[in-house]
């Protein structure tokens, strides 16, 4: 429930707009198309999670195989991913509330990020069990979408693919890949979950499997209810189209909305946490960020931090530079973290063999492939952030400098 709630989070909610907008009806390949670039990545990630089961998730992987800058940089990198992504699932949530409340769509998302803060600041477990139910919510009323939808198809609303097809449905990669990584988000917990290293491999690939099916599924359903000009211009075109099906399912999928996008920030908030903790453990970051809360055990300054980061977001970018936000923060620890996979098994192995290469090596050719796909302004925050997390490592060293010299008579 983990993976699958920011998986089935708030981008199937927002993301199609602007794929569709860019990719036409070729839009449903190029769901396709994420989803097999991201199971290659989601098979080399249950391979080292089946060996390490540590806190830190990607991190973790890297430490142990690379070690030094390559793992400060992953870690860092995948935890901006879940600011950002704890960010957009605020926002979408907030665009549902704004219709309610008189109060504007950043200042709701800065409230509910608070809230969701203070859940995770009593503990994992209290988490963990909201995350099983607003996610299995979620889910079925996704699964009643396509089960009613695909009977209203207008086959006519798929539109005859040019001989140019191929470019938009790899342009909007970028913008798409994000919807696939709640995998990613389970082996960040990997410490606190029995029998982690049987339980956790499952988990990644179960979830992967789900969404390779249901995405492409309801982008069909969703192509071939709606117009182009209609989903273009809405905002949730996945509620609009529940409406024109059955206004009950359209009120249904609303809500799923909401709860879809709050399950997706709790379990952004639990992962971004655990890798500040695991940063911190391992002396890349200043040791605040591993403090535990005497009571709830929790790492509250990890979360704290994250708090913090996912409101300046919030408050500073709109909502499709925030998907680009987060897709690039995590492609860019993938490059680092999927060769971990080939360094991982070889150690364990103690010989080397082609097929070691194979998957790990089909899922760094994935991420190389999505990278050129981000907008330009994502880079530039990117560059920014990344800074940030220098800057955090450049104290860390200097801290130490500082104790490591000896005291003078």
């Amino acid at each position: 429930m983990i993976g699958l709630g920011p998986t089935i989070g708030p981008t199937i909610f927002v993301v199609p707009r602007l794929a569709v907008e860019m990719a036409g009806s070729a839009a449903i390949f190029t769901f396709i198309l994420a989803g097999v670039f991201s199971l290659f990545i989601a098979l080399n990630y249950a391979d080292m999670s089946s060996r390490i089961a540590k806190a830190g998730g990607g991190y973790s992987f890297v430490s142990y195989a690379l070690g030094g800058v390559p793992a400060f940089l992953s870690g860092w990198f995948m935890h901006i991913g879940n600011v950002a992504y704890a960010a957009l699932s605020a926002y979408t949530a907030a665009i549902m509330l704004s219709q309610l409340l008189p109060i504007s769509t950043s200042e709701i998302a800065a409230l509910i990020l608070a809230l969701f803060l203070v859940v995770n600041l009593v503990g994992v477990k209290k988490a963990g069990s909201l995350q099983v139910m607003l996610t299995s919510f979620v889910f079925g009323i996704l699964l009643l979408f396509i089960l009613f939808g695909v009977f209203k198809i207008d086959v006519s609303r798929y539109e005859l693919l040019t001989p140019f097809v191929l470019y938009p449905v790899f342009s909007s990669l970028g913008y798409v890949f994000s919807i696939y990584i709640g995998f990613e988000l389970i082996t960040n917990v990997s410490e606190e979950v029995k029998r982690a290293r049987k339980v956790v491999p499952k988990a990644i690939i179960l979830t992967i499997i789900i969404a390779l099916l249901i995405f492409p599924s309801i982008i069909a359903v969703l192509i071939g209810t709606l117009d182009y000009s209609e989903i273009i211009s809405s905002e949730t075109p996945l509620i609009k189209s529940a409406f024109q099906l059955f206004s009950t399912l359209g009120f249904l999928m609303a809500v799923a909305a909401v709860i879809a996008s709050l399950a997706s920030l709790n379990a952004s908030l639990i992962a971004a946490s655990r890798t500040l903790y695991s940063l911190s453990r391992d002396r890349h970051i200043p040791k605040i960020f591993e403090n535990i809360h005497a009571s709830f055990r929790t790492p509250y300054f990890s979360l704290l931090f994250t708090f913090a980061l996912a409101l300046l977001i919030v408050f500073l970018f709109d909502i499709e530079l925030i998907v680009y936000i987060s897709d690039l923060a995590y492609l860019l620890g993938l490059i680092i973290i999927n060769p971990a996979g080939i360094l991982i098994k070889r150690r364990s192995n103690g010989h080397r063999r082609l097929s070691q290469i194979f998957i790990p090596l089909l899922a760094l050719i994935s991420t190389l492939l999505i990278i050129p796909t981000i907008s330009f302004k994502a880079m530039i925050v990117g560059l920014m952030l990344t800074v940030v997390g220098f800057v955090l490592a450049a104290v860390e060293l200097i801290v130490k400098s500082i104790k490591s010299k000896p005291v003078e008579e």
